[in-house]
């Protein structure tokens, strides 16, 4: 039989996985809230590693103009070195990367169309146009290599996902979550219509509403930034 002591320690044991269940935290039963914080990092991650990689090529782009600023109309230097190859790769990757990363974040304004245009690298070419199965190609290689600059965005690029739609997806995944940890005479504890611990709403709540102005940080810093090195 078990003796008194062993009884409590099997009712403290109770009662502390209930508290835990309830505010929805340690190993097991943190995992939701865990699972929220790991989105948002990898999404904060995504824009930051993308602004930095925008900023490079912008950084790249300016030194280069530079540093051949004196000779920038000397046509018989530009046709002995390769600054206007280099100056085209650069721009290019600058404006796939921009094009992506705001789409990302919904940076566009509404009925915004950016111009996404494309040209040949081939040296002593009458348009400026791709042409040819060979050199469209290639074209899509320098892509993928110009999606790199994005860092971490760019392994996800193929998913097609925003951030607004990472952000909107969090609840169903924390449901799911639920679900599967809330079982048996836990599962009481999932009363709301949501089938979300309670705690957990607030919490999502105020989630969703700081990575909503951390998005509208984002598109304004990127505006701001392409503004810039513009004028």
């Amino acid at each position: 039989m078990a003796t008194e002591l062993e009884k409590f320690e099997k009712k403290y044991k109770t009662m502390t996985e209930f508290i835990m269940a309830k505010d929805g935290v340690g190993k097991k039963f943190g995992v939701p809230r865990r699972l929220v914080h790991d989105i948002v990092i990898n999404i904060r991650m995504k824009c930051n590693q993308a602004k930095e990689g925008i900023e490079e090529l912008f950084n790249k782009l300016n030194t280069l103009t530079n540093t051949n600023k004196k000779k920038s109309k000397d046509l018989n230097y530009l046709k002995s070195t390769n600054y206007i190859m280099e100056v085209k790769k650069i721009i290019l990757a600058i404006n796939q990367c921009v094009n992506l990363y705001a789409k990302y974040i919904n940076g566009f304004r509404e009925g915004f169309v950016y111009s996404l245009v494309r040209i040949t690298l081939r040296e002593n070419s009458e348009s400026l146009e791709l042409s040819g199965k060979e050199e469209l190609d290639e074209d899509e290689k320098r892509k993928v290599s110009e999606q790199e600059n994005l860092g971490l965005l760019s392994k996800f690029l193929n998913v097609n996902t925003t951030y607004d739609q990472e952000i909107n997806a969090i609840e169903d995944k924390v449901k799911a979550e639920c679900a599967k940890i809330y079982t048996g005479e836990f599962q009481k504890l999932i009363n709301t219509p949501e089938k979300i611990l309670p705690c957990l709403i607030p919490f999502l709540k105020s989630t969703k509403t700081e990575m909503e102005k951390s998005r509208l940080v984002y598109i304004r810093d990127l505006r701001s930034f392409v503004s810039i090195n513009k004028s």
